[in-house]
């Protein structure tokens, strides 16, 4: 999935079940991202009209939604192998989250097309051997390397 279409579902997410702001500073019109259980009670069928998903996604998006809503506060986030466990939830998604989450600092996403390409683009040929100078921090790294694409 690209990030477009990333930010394509999140957006539609936020249209059809997200909250306005509670607070006014924010300005007017602001909506939150649904929480998982509002998200987790949605069928999947519902998803794939009203969101665009395709069964696979809104199966993914579900199972990952049911996830953190069991889990209750976001103190609690899911290890690797309860995320890895979800439909859907390959080695990317596990450490892409890991490292825009804060929840592993030397998680990295190997398989990111932008972080291959911009290392590619650095002459490096295998971004796992490029990554290992980078250990015990490399979710930074990435962070710094999507920030310059």
């Amino acid at each position: 999935m690209s990030l477009a279409d990333a930010r394509l579902i999140g957006s539609r997410l936020i249209a059809a079940y997200g909250a306005d702001a509670p607070d006014p500073a924010f300005g007017g019109g602001l909506r939150m991202l649904p929480t998982p259980r509002v998200i987790a009670r949605q069928p999947a069928e519902e998803l794939r009209a009203r969101i665009g998903l395709t069964g696979a996604r809104a199966r993914t998006v579900l199972a990952v939604a049911e996830l953190f809503a069991d889990l209750g506060d976001t103190e609690n986030l899911p290890g690797r192998a309860m995320l890895g466990a979800a439909y859907g939830v390959g080695p990317w998604t596990m450490d892409y989250m890991a490292a825009r989450a804060g929840t592993d600092a030397d998680a990295f996403p190997v398989g990111d097309a932008v972080l291959r390409r911009v290392l590619a683009a650095r002459g490096a040929a295998d971004p796992v051997v490029a990554a290992e100078d980078w250990r015990p921090w490399r979710s930074y790294a990435a962070s710094r390397l999507w920030a310059a694409a």
